[in-house]
């Protein structure tokens, strides 16, 4: 599963601002309200800030994966927000968070999301992608970025079986 598949360079917001979480999500699902493919927006703002709630999304090293399934969609999408500042969001390091990778799935998604989770976490830890996401210059070299990491994490030996195929989109 190659997670680039499941990103567009009109799914990044460049300058995601400090606020509370349903704030946050709202400026990460603009560019779903833009295009018209959400119709109900808060309620995937209420979904997302329920499972905030029970445990932080923000993994530490200045990333935060939020998550959660809708109807509202028929297949996966990552929606990247960066923030140049940082947003206390909780984490699990106190650091603040630089980077946002909201993932949206349909409910019949299976182990589709938990794919896409692990291959994000492994691909924030084990790659240089944080550092080059706040140096990219626009959306599309953003995406760019991401891939190129990716290819270079699929590279590396010992990365685990199945995540390097190219399953997905």
């Amino acid at each position: 599963m190659i997670i680039a598949n499941y990103m567009t360079s009109s799914d990044v917001v460049l300058d995601v601002t400090e606020g509370p979480p349903h704030a946050v999500f709202r400026q990460l699902l603009a560019p779903l309200r833009r295009e018209n493919a959400l119709i109900q927006v808060e309620s995937i703002v209420d979904d997302l800030a329920a499972r905030e709630e029970m445990m932080s999304t923000a993994l530490g090293q200045g990333y935060a994966i939020p998550h959660t399934h809708t109807a509202q969609i028929a297949s996966p999408r990552i929606i990247i927000g960066r923030s140049l500042k940082g947003i206390d969001f909780k984490a699990i390091d106190c650091e603040p968070v630089h980077c946002f990778f909201l993932i949206l799935y349909p409910k019949d998604a299976g182990e589709t999301h938990m794919i896409l989770l692990s291959r994000l976490s492994q691909l924030m830890m084990n790659t240089p992608l944080m550092e080059r996401i706040l140096m990219a210059r626009d959306s599309e070299n953003m995406i760019k970025t991401i891939a190129h990491c990716e290819k270079s994490l699929s590279a590396k030996p010992g990365t685990p079986a199945g995540t390097s195929d190219t399953a997905g989109k």
